[in-house]
């Protein structure tokens, strides 16, 4: 009973945690909560009951389980690509490796003809954190003596930074405060901005694998999900 009750506890191990795998007796209620907290959060994702939907019309059963992500006899295809991902020792017999999956629905100079002329003008660093990344004050000032000290070494980049405050509370009226009103943080920028060579937009009008298409972009930096990383790697 003991090992039977050890084994489905280490099946439910929740990754990312910082907990040890197998789990010590000591975690065990910890880890307990996270998995409750896991798979609370997945059912109530807003498209949950949608997607389950869909893919039950189209003859799939059993279409999101939780807790057999494993079936041998489905085929598992997957964007990675041996030497560009972890090293795995064993690879079971039904995944396939297909390289990078993009979607690009239409060049970006279709999307944004001012933008993609700005980025014709010389390499250009991507700083994009993702769509829910919001800028820390501590932390915007740090990218943004990062990239005073990249552009002053390097006088032929230039740089795109998707930038968004980050909100510390909401007012009754609905808008928020952050926890800096001014912009001087972005000091260290002033030069270049001035001369053209730091963009800083709330939002890309432009999906991001169309503006790695138009082959301006010389690095991508990311927050290193899926998505942005085999994008940048396709």
């Amino acid at each position: 009973m003991i090992s039977l009750l050890t084994s489905i506890i280490n099946n439910l191990h929740s990754m990312g945690s910082g907990i040890p795998y197998p789990v010590p007796w000591s975690r065990l209620v910890e880890n307990i909560y996270l998995n409750i907290r896991y798979f609370y959060a997945m059912i109530r994702m807003p498209h949950y009951t949608a997607t389950k939907q869909y893919l039950t019309s189209k003859g799939l059963a059993d279409p999101v389980n939780w807790f057999n992500l494993h079936s041998a006899d489905v085929p598992w295809f997957t964007q990675a690509l041996p030497g560009a991902s972890y090293p795995l020792e064993v690879i079971p017999p039904n995944v396939t490796f297909t390289g990078p999956i993009t979607l690009s629905l239409s060049p970006a100079s279709e999307q944004s003809p001012e933008l993609t002329q700005w980025l014709s003008r010389g390499p250009t660093v991507l700083i994009n954190l993702g769509s829910l990344f919001l800028w820390s004050e501590q932390a915007a000032s740090a990218m943004a003596h990062a990239v005073a000290d990249t552009l002053a070494a390097r006088s032929d980049l230039q740089i795109l930074w998707k930038f968004q405050k980050a909100p510390v509370a909401v007012d009754d009226d609905g808008t928020t405060t952050t926890t800096y009103d001014d912009d001087v943080f972005a000091e260290p920028l002033r030069p270049f901005l001035e001369t053209g060579r730091v963009r800083m937009e709330k939002w890309l009008d432009v999906e991001p694998t169309s503006l790695l298409e138009t082959g301006h972009i010389a690095a991508s930096v990311h927050h290193g999900g899926s998505g942005c990383y085999h994008e940048a790697l396709g």
